[in-house]
């Protein structure tokens, strides 16, 4: 079994989510990461002998409160991925509203 998940960020077009429209764009990053961070160290505690992969579009690295969460998250034991949101950008018809969420499902 693998357990995954995923965070795009670089895409060109902003994804709208309502409950974070009053954060700017570095604070919701922070929040995602940190997300991720209680997300794999929740799952590895409870599912030590499978394998964790994230998979991201964002090559930065990623300071949240003095902590490397990239780092962190690699010393887990999580397989980071780089994976480009460009290849599965919806249509410009499509809504803004959890896009990322394609990022995902494509």
């Amino acid at each position: 079994m693998v357990i995954v998940s995923f965070l795009s960020l670089d895409q060109k077009r902003e994804t709208f989510i309502p409950e974070l429209s009053s954060l700017s764009k570095t604070n919701k990053a922070k929040l995602y990461w940190k997300c991720a961070a209680v997300f794999f160290s929740t799952s590895i505690r409870c599912n030590q002998n499978v394998r964790h992969i994230f998979y991201t579009d964002s090559t930065k690295t990623v300071i949240v409160e003095g902590i490397n969460i990239k780092e962190y998250l690699q010393n887990l034991g999580v397989e980071i991925r780089i994976l480009s949101f460009e290849k599965f950008v919806p249509p410009d018809n499509y809504s803004r509203i959890f896009q990322s969420g394609f990022y995902k499902f494509d």
